[in-house]
Order: C-alpha cells, then sequence, then structure tokens
C-alpha cells in the first residue's frame, strides 16, 4: 500500500479535501488546478507548476489603459506592451490587449471577474504592486521609488521629507500619491500644486497624465515635482527632459514608497502564474532592457525578476501613522485641494455641475464623480437636484459603497445623512458595511452600524460582513464587528464555515504568491489571528462546531500548521480526539498535511487537554 496525504484547503465558497497520493505506476493522481492558490496543498502547486512547463498557454487577453505612458497606450508603445509582448513569445502564444482606464473603480474587478460577471474581460494585468490582494501575482518583475524630479542645473537638493526648502519652493504632486500623503504627515500642505485624478487621460493631447507634471518643472511652472519614479524615469530618457531625478524611498519609515510590481491573474489561475514565472526568468534579460530603456529607476530587489542598484529601505517600521488610513477618518488634506494651485478646468465647481445638468448631464453620473472627488458642497446639492442616493453606476456600485471602498468615513456619514440606504446592495450583492469590512476601515464600519447597517445579510457565497472582513485579515474591522454584536458561531458559505474555523487559517504572514515581497503592506496593525480569536472565544464561540464535512475549527489550525491557534482552541476546550467525516483527528490531519510545528503542539498539548466530562463536558485534568 502506497501512502497516501491528503491536503486541507478551504475557501469561503466552498471547503475542500483534496487526496493527493504517491500513486503507483500503474495508476495517475489527479489534481485540481482551479483551486486558488492560497487554497492549494503543496502537492497541488507542484503540478501546477509542472503543468505550466507542457501545457499550451491558451491566447492572452491583457487589461490595460490606453493613455497611461510610459506603461500602456493604443499604440503599444508603454513598458507593460511590450513586456506582454517578450513574455507571449517566451510562452509561444498570442496577446491582445483590452482597453480601460486604470483609474477606474473597480478596474481589477472588472479585469478578473465579479459575482455578477464571473468570467471578467482579462487574463492578466501588468504592473501592478505585488501585493495587492485578491489577484494571484507572478514573481515581482522589478522593484521602484518615488522620487524627487528638479530641472538640472537647479542646484535644488531635498535632505528629507521635512527639509525646510520644501515649504518655500513650487511643489507638485498627484492627488492620491504616497508621497502626497508622506509630505502631508511632514507638514507639507500649503501651497502644493496637486495634479487631480483624471478619468480620461487621452483626451486634451494626454495633458494630465501623471508624467506631463514633469514637463511643469521643465516649463518652469514648478521647481520640483515629486512623482513615481517611471513617469519621472520616462520623461527623462524618453522625452530628454533636462532633469535630475532624487530618490525618496529612505525618507519615510511609517508611509511606503518603494513597491515591488508584478504581474497578476485570477486567483485561481495558477498554472499560468507559474507559466508567466517561467517566461519571466527566460526573458529576464529583455525585460531589464526595456525598463532601462525607459529610464525606470531601479531598487535593490533580491526576489525580483530584474535587480536595481539603488538601496532599498527594507522591512517599513509601520507606525501609528501607517494605519491611520485603516484605523481612522481620511485625512481631509489628502481629499481637499487648493484652487489657487489647480490649472484651469482641473477641478469642478459646483457652477460647473449647474452647467451640466442645464446641458442635460445624468445627475446620478455627477454625483458618482463627486463622491469620488469626496466633495460635499456637490454632493448636497446633487442630491437635492435629482441625483437618486442609491442608484448604481456603470459598474455596479452605489455612492454609498464607493464612499466605503474609498475609506471616506465622512462622505459615508454625510450620504447616510442624505438618505442613502445602509443596507443598499450593488452590482455584486455587496452592502456598504461588507466594503468596509473588507477595507478594514474602523471609522466606515461604525457610522454604517449606528445609522441601522445590518450584520446578519449575506453575500451571493452566503458570507456575513463578519466572514468577509476575517477571511480578507481585516482584523481591526471583524474585533469593531465582534463589538458590535455580530455573531461569533453563524456560520458562513455552502459547507458551513464557522468564524473561528476561518481564523484558524490565518498565520501570521500572508502571500498572494509563492515569493516573499517585503512590502510593509500589513493592515490591521499587527492585530494577530490568536487576538481576534481569544475574542470570538471570549463572545462564546464554539471550539467545536463543525463544519458540513466535519471538520471542527482544530483540524483547520492542524492543515494549516498553526500552532498558535492550536493551543488557544485546546484551552478553550476544543476536543483533541474528534473524528472529520473521514474518521481523522486533527493530529492525523497535521500527520497527513506535515504540519511540524501542528504535530508537536498537539502532541504537548494533548497531555493537558481538558478530559471529556461523563456528560461531554470538558473537566480539567487532574495536577
Amino acid at each position: 500500500m502506497h501512502d497516501m496525504k491528503f491536503g486541507i484547503a478551504i475557501s469561503l465558497g466552498c471547503l475542500v479535501l483534496m487526496v493527493a497520493g504517491l500513486a503507483s505506476a500503474q495508476e495517475k493522481t489527479y489534481y485540481n488546478l482551479d483551486l486558488k492558490f492560497s487554497e492549494m496543498t503543496a502537492a497541488e502547486r507542484n503540478a501546477a507548476k509542472e503543468a505550466a512547463l507542457h501545457q499550451q498557454v491558451r491566447p492572452l487577453t491583457v487589461c490595460a489603459d490606453p493613455a497611461n505612458m510610459p506603461f500602456s497606450d493604443r499604440n503599444g508603445d508603454g513598458i507593460d506592451n511590450q513586456i506582454v509582448k517578450v513574455l507571449a513569445a517566451a510562452m509561444h502564444t498570442t496577446v491582445r490587449f483590452y482597453w480601460m482606464s486604470y483609474i477606474n473603480y473597480g478596474f481589477l474587478k472588472r479585469a478578473f471577474g465579479t459575482a455578477a460577471e464571473p468570467l471578467g474581460n482579462c487574463d492578466l494585468v501588468v504592473d501592478i504592486p505585488a501585493s495587492v490582494s485578491d489577484v494571484l501575482m507572478t514573481e515581482p518583475i522589478y522593484r521602484s521609488t518615488y522620487v524627487f524630479a528638479s530641472r538640472k542645473g537647479s542646484g535644488i537638493h531635498i535632505k528629507s521629507l521635512t527639509d525646510p526648502a520644501l515649504r518655500k519652493l513650487r511643489v507638485g504632486v498627484y492627488q492620491t500619491s504616497a508621497l502626497r500623503q508622506a509630505l502631508a504627515e511632514n507638514g507639507i500642505k500649503n501651497g502644493v500644486h496637486v495634479l487631480t485624478v483624471s478619468y480620461d487621460t487621452a483626451s486634451n493631447g494626454g495633458a494630465l497624465q501623471q508624467w506631463r507634471q514633469v514637463e511643469q518643472v521643465v516649463d518652469g511652472q514648478l521647481d520640483v515635482v515629486g512623482v513615481w519614479g517611471p513617469f519621472a524615469g520616462y520623461a527623462k530618457a524618453r522625452k530628454h527632459a533636462p532633469i535630475v531625478l532624487q530618490p525618496v524611498n529612505l525618507m519615510s519609515n511609517d508611509v511606503q514608497l518603494e513597491y515591488a510590481m508584478a504581474i497578476g491573474v485570477r486567483e485561481n489561475d495558477v498554472v499560468l502564474k507559474y507559466a508567466l514565472d517561467n517566461a519571466l526568468n527566460v526573458s529576464a534579460r529583455k525585460v531589464k532592457a526595456i525598463l532601462d530603456e525607459f529610464g525606470v529607476p531601479l531598487v535593490q530587489c533580491s526576489e525580483c525578476v530584474v535587480q536595481g542598484n539603488l538601496p532599498a529601505h527594507g522591512s517599513y517600521s509601520m507606525g501609528a501613522s501607517a494605519y491611520a488610513r485603516y484605523q481612522e477618518p481620511l485625512d481631509p488634506d489628502l481629499t481637499h485641494i487648493d484652487k489657487s494651485q489647480t490649472a484651469p478646468g482641473e477641478i469642478v465647481t459646483l457652477q460647473d455641475v449647474k452647467k451640466s445638468l442645464a446641458a442635460g448631464a445624468n445627475p446620478n453620473a455627477e454625483l458618482a464623480q463627486a463622491v469620488v472627488a469626496s466633495d460635499a458642497a456637490r454632493i448636497k446639492f446633487l442630491a437635492a437636484h435629482g441625483a437618486e442616493l442609491n442608484a448604481r453606476d456603470s459598474m455596479g456600485s452605489t455612492p454609498l459603497i464607493s464612499a466605503a471602498s474609498a475609506r471616506d468615513s465622512a462622505t459615508v456619514k454625510l450620504l447616510l445623512e442624505l438618505g442613502a440606504n445602509a443596507n443598499a446592495r450593488n452590482g455584486d450583492g455587496l452592502t456598504p458595511l461588507m466594503e468596509a469590512a473588507y477595507r478594514d476601515h474602523v471609522p466606515s464600519v461604525e457610522v454604517l452600524l449606528h445609522h441601522g447597517a445590518s450584520l446578519t445579510t449575506r453575500d451571493p457565497r452566503g458570507l456575513t460582513p463578519l466572514c468577509i472582513a476575517l477571511d480578507n485579515r481585516s482584523f481591526r474591522a471583524a474585533m469593531a464587528l465582534l463589538n458590535a454584536g455580530a455573531s461569533p458561531n453563524e456560520s458562513c458559505g455552502a459547507n458551513r464555515l464557522t468564524p473561528l474555523m476561518i481564523v484558524a487559517r490565518h498565520l501570521e504572514a500572508q502571500q498572494s504568491g509563492n515569493v516573499p515581497v517585503d512590502d510593509g503592506l500589513y493592515l490591521s496593525d499587527g492585530v494577530a489571528p490568536q487576538e481576534v480569536g481569544k475574542l470570538l472565544l471570549s463572545k462564546g464561540a464554539d471550539a467545536n462546531t463543525r463544519s458540513k464535512s466535519g471538520l471542527t475549527a482544530l483540524m483547520v489550525a492542524a492543515g494549516h500548521d498553526n500552532a498558535p491557534l492550536i493551543g488557544l482552541l485546546i484551552q478553550a476546550g476544543a476536543r483533541v480526539d474528534a473524528r472529520d467525516d473521514d474518521g481523522k483527528t486533527a493530529l492525523d490531519v497535521a500527520k497527513d498535511n506535515g504540519s511540524d510545528a501542528a504535530i508537536q503542539t498537539l502532541n504537548v498539548m494533548t497531555r493537558f487537554a481538558p478530559a471529556p466530562s461523563s456528560s461531554g463536558a470538558a473537566v480539567e485534568p487532574p495536577r
């Protein structure tokens, strides 16, 4: 008889027990390669790697912005356009581009699919941060940094983000950039010229594309601009702008100013992820040549396909200010724009709105734009002049859900006070509370609950707001929901997973791919899964509840080698002798999955576990 191992794979939509054996010569072992990467056992991931070496890659569709140079344009001249063509050649397949703006709300949802449109529009998206959640990432391609760009010969050299020179210089930044946030946190707010977000970067000759702000430095309109490195590098290398670039990634320990960039695919497209990894490694020199041609500042990155020379920041301290966007209301300094520091036409005024409505504009569309801009005056005006507060936009999002997605609790509160429905769903069946919980934004969660948001409403997969928060590691939001009365025992999904089971899946760190990327994007202010587990148990969570297939939270923790949760659960009375529908105990599950830490913890803790009494209740063992 040959050895058999079974791996636990748990998703919110389903809970799957996979049998992955060492088959004899006469047998074949079949693996489920349609699971999400995070649900796969080691054997299934190895099978996907093997499949990537031999399967013919299908023709691919790439989502890209039609006017976002240096990354992409309709002419195929951008970095992403060229990298994709190189990779397609290496994989012996073809590609086509599906054009849509990166700035549009729900870009990745449209790309990879939603509950309303499961297939999405595309197979992959190039050049997104390697730590983005809900997307499966390739190995990171390169790491770059924000920079200060100034005119050559100007003598400008910024010593730090607190340099007094920044208060005297004409500084430009992009509206939603991390560098704007970092400058604001260091008191550089007034007099900063902000290039506002544009949803139509193709019009006016691309005048509102981010790299164009560098031209204002060349033309003397600005002294220095803080911009994402590839934009400035493009202006210097391809547009021959006479500028000097100064990396800023070492200037902040709280706000992350350097990022590793990768290619994203659907979470269950694991074979394609490995095929792209293979193609990237084979084509590394060609990819580097493309990045060099565009002048991309490259930061040192041991895990990246293309290495850089600029010093890397390393791990971020992620101090209290770094978590403000998750735990505090959105900083008004980052939504307010000094109109005296913007070019004509960049800011939409109430007068502009009135003219648009008089010309027949859709008030609901105007409201959607006002919510994105966090413009309270426009929102109030439009609510009083025909805009429907619960209307869905072209992406199926309501104004309230758009505000919750942006962690804009002030706008959430305003919309609710104006009469927005706290429980109105978007096109994917999500409520505003679900979106706020997913975003781990406690202020938005609290204001929604205050205005009647439901804790028990479920999404199309059968998930409550609490289950959504726990699955996404949005632990601060989860704790807020529990403290507001969310049930610690209400199971979720078709397989009836309890909150404890979902927490038991989470280790101290989680990656969206197979390569660790130290991007410092850790949510929940260091809240550990066991802290949430303790709160669940203190609220009355039952450690011995079973899923549809007979699993307990202890078995789930054992399958995921989650030793801290195992100790917590046993101390709370979890039955170590309980068996699942296949007759396996938690220790059996740990052994089958090679969960060494879990095996050791179970062996030690079992000796001191509360013994069952004659009534079935746990009693303390003798000492």
